[in-house]
């Protein structure tokens, strides 16, 4: 399982009059000649969406794609830090002030724009604003064939970037960078982009359907092909097991595809990454990460949206350093839910407690569904021995706002007055055979762990472990003993972790070498 996921952006209109403006200005200011505000850091830069002026506003998905495109290009360079696409899309078609935008993403930046597409004809309008008094400091019109869109993103993000003052140095979007040459290829994957975002089974389904068109079109698309290998294995997620076991072969020939097609993209990196965890080859995927942090600017990692870059941190049990990530990645994204329940949870599983509740209060102003962090609170009031009362007004509170509804955690914390009969609910659960699922078997798990009962917390941890290969779960339930526990030591040892760390002498942040033979964990 992996637990980054990428969130969906709103998609709102941006308000009329600043559009009018974009699109009839008449001054440009040549990049060469455009002055670069006064840093003592790195340049900070938030691109948002730019907004769709096509006569017919239909192609709002293209605009938004193309902002993204420009954004990853920017995102490349080294001398400056771009705001993720989450926390700058967040405010589309709110009409906010720019100074007030700059602010609250915590740069001195923005840059606006508008798209027209008309049939093969492209204008592009884009401008740089100074976020700290709103002045414009560079703006320019692309007139272009819409063949030319290509080459007009990396036109548009040099432009940029000599207005800022800072190098851009990459080269022109490629094959090798996991794109296309192909116009409909690629229209077909931006409308795939808007559907995945979105979220939900239906987008999910058209999605696939417009990618497979989409690598017809051009079979060697690596970004398509990963994209849709990411859309077969949320749709199998649902599916009936007879469906989702063809789901998932689709899945694993799809990646298997875009990652040959363009190995050293960043998103087939991340995909390489978690197919060595799900294969347990623990010492193949650290080389691995080891080598793209390296190389990589943490901007890139943001924009290409790929969880399992981090999968091999969390399943060995480095959890620190995953924070550490996680911390660096929000400054790119401070805005982003994923990104803060991500802390949250690791915190949580770390025994930071305090921490962890502090980031829960910050992150409820953030948009999106808070199920995950409602219920890591959830289990840090039951652990830390809150009223009962006060759990199920909690509870009530999140199941009406954000659908905590499993029948499984209601009939708990209805029954949290006598914990033994808290725990008999949980250990029904587990023997019931309609319950062999990994969300039921994570519910058991986390609650067993706050209640304390590290026995079936530990029998339901063996089953996601060894019947659903979730190790990344091994290190999330940190109440109950559970990791200093003989049959905890067994998983470890049964995953191959335990030799991966005796073999590397990394042990994480919760074991330790005992002897020559012997470890602890805690």
């Amino acid at each position: 399982a992996v637990i980054i996921a990428a969130a969906s952006a709103a998609v709102l209109l941006a308000g009329a009059a600043m559009l009018w403006f974009l699109e009839h200005r008449s001054v440009e200011v040549p990049a060469d000649q455009a002055a670069a505000p006064a840093r003592t850091g790195p340049v900070t830069l938030a691109v948002l969406p730019f907004a769709d002026m096509s006569q017919a506003k239909d192609q709002e998905y293209f605009s938004d794609g193309l902002t993204e495109e420009i954004l990853n290009q920017l995102a490349q360079v080294r001398d400056m830090r771009v705001t993720g696409r989450t926390s700058s899309f967040s405010f589309k078609g709110q009409n906010e002030d720019l100074r007030t935008i700059a602010s609250k993403l915590n740069v001195d930046n923005l840059l606006e724009g508008s798209i027209r597409k008309d049939g093969e004809n492209l204008r592009i309008t884009a401008q740089l604003v100074d976020g700290r008094d709103g002045a414009h400091l560079w703006s320019k019109t692309y007139d272009r064939e819409l063949k030319q869109v290509f080459a007009v993103q990396e036109e548009i993000a040099r432009d940029v970037a000599q207005a800022l003052s800072v190098t851009l140095d990459v080269g022109a979007a490629s094959r090798a960078t996991g794109g296309t040459t192909d116009i409909e290829a690629y229209d077909r994957y931006l409308q795939a982009r808007s559907l995945t975002l979105g979220g939900g089974v239906e987008s999910n389904r058209k999605a696939m359907r417009v990618l497979r068109e989409a690598v017809a079109l051009d079979p060697d698309f690596s970004r398509a092909w990963l994209l849709l290998g990411t859309n077969l294995g949320l749709a199998a997620i649902s599916a009936p097991e007879s469906e989702a076991v063809n789901l998932r072969k689709e899945r694993d020939a799809a990646f298997q595809r875009g990652v040959a097609l363009a190995p050293d993209t960043f998103a087939a990196t991340a995909v390489r990454i978690s197919g060595m965890v799900d294969r347990h080859e623990w010492s193949e995927a650290d080389a691995l990460l080891r080598k793209v942090s390296a190389s990589t600017n943490p901007g890139v990692q943001i924009q290409a949206e790929a969880g399992g870059f981090l999968s091999s941190l969390l399943a060995t049990g480095r959890l620190k350093e995953a924070v550490e990530n996680m911390r660096g990645i929000a400054e790119i994204e401070p805005l982003s839910l994923v990104i803060s329940e991500n802390l949250q949870i690791f915190q949580t599983a770390m025994g930071e407690l305090e921490a962890a509740q502090a980031e829960y209060v910050r992150s409820q102003s953030l948009a999106g569904s808070h199920s995950r962090s409602n219920l890591r609170e959830l289990l840090r009031m039951i652990y830390q021995g809150a009223r009962p009362q006060a759990v199920q007004e909690r509870f009530l509170s999140q199941e009406n706002a954000q659908g905590l509804n499993l029948p499984l955690q209601q009939a708990v914390v209805d029954s949290l007055a006598d914990r033994g009969a808290a725990l008999e609910s949980l250990r029904q659960a587990y023997e019931n055979p309609a319950n062999q699922n990994q969300p039921v078997l994570n519910t058991i798990y986390l609650f067993a762990d706050a209640l304390g009962d590290r026995e079936l917390a530990l029998a339901a941890l063996r089953r996601l472990v060894l019947d659903f290969n979730s190790v990344l779960m091994l290190w999330l339930a940190p109440h109950s003993g559970v990791r200093s526990d003989p049959q905890f030591k067994q998983l470890l040892r049964e995953t191959g972790l335990a030799d991966y760390y005796r073999a590397t002498g990394n042990w994480g942040d919760f074991c330790r070498p005992v002897g020559e033979a012997d470890f602890e964990c805690n």
